[in-house]
């Protein structure tokens, strides 16, 4: 089987400096090295997808994870908006390192976590349309999405294609990979 480019992607604080940001990154990839030590330390292995990542491809993403806030509203959820990417992340099963910054209030600077090329490269792995349309035809997608309409009811492509849906699924890895797909999308380059 052929292994999958894997990128590690961080995000880090919009309001610090460029050179603060790639540092705040570092530490947070280095704290998921540490975690992968003392694993092997303490008689457990390590996780195969980092060493991957570590001996083959060892390519990083900064991203601009916006503010940053322990501090929480009144549904007890942090204020900032990193603090709630990372919460999402956990949420939704991604394996994360973090990392708090004892000279900024100890605030989080730092979120890491690897991905597989299913996420990122959109060209090897289109979208669901893009899928649909690369099997079958553009105007396959545009006759089956009408008669979906006006069919009526809560039809959306995902079930108005069942089939088709759970075989890209699949194709890009399952709901973590549609999950980063969707999460990755709006940031910027930090």
């Amino acid at each position: 089987m052929e292994k999958l480019e894997l990128r590690m992607f961080g995000l880090v604080p919009y309001n610090i400096s460029p050179i603060q940001q790639g540092i705040q990154f570092g530490h947070s990839t280095d704290e998921m090295s540490l975690a992968e030590i003392e694993k092997l330390l303490s008689g457990g292995t390590i996780d195969e997808r980092f060493l991957d990542w570590l001996r083959n491809w060892k390519t990083y993403i900064i991203l601009n994870g916006g503010t940053t806030n322990k501090q929480r509203n009144s549904t007890g959820e942090p204020f900032g908006t990193l603090n709630q990417h990372l919460l999402s992340l956990i949420r939704n099963g991604v394996a994360v390192t973090t990392f708090t910054e004892e000279d900024l209030g100890d605030q989080l600077t730092g979120i890491t976590f690897i991905v597989d090329e299913r996420v990122f490269n959109t060209e090897k792995y289109p979208d669901f349309k893009g899928y649909v349309v690369q099997r079958y035809s553009e105007s396959f997608w545009e006759i089956s999405i009408s008669d979906m309409e006006r069919c009526g009811g809560n039809y959306t492509p995902e079930t108005w294609f069942r089939n088709l849906y759970a075989d890209w699924k699949l194709s890009v890895g399952g709901d973590k990979n549609i999950f980063l797909r969707e999460f990755l999308e709006p940031f910027k380059l930090a």
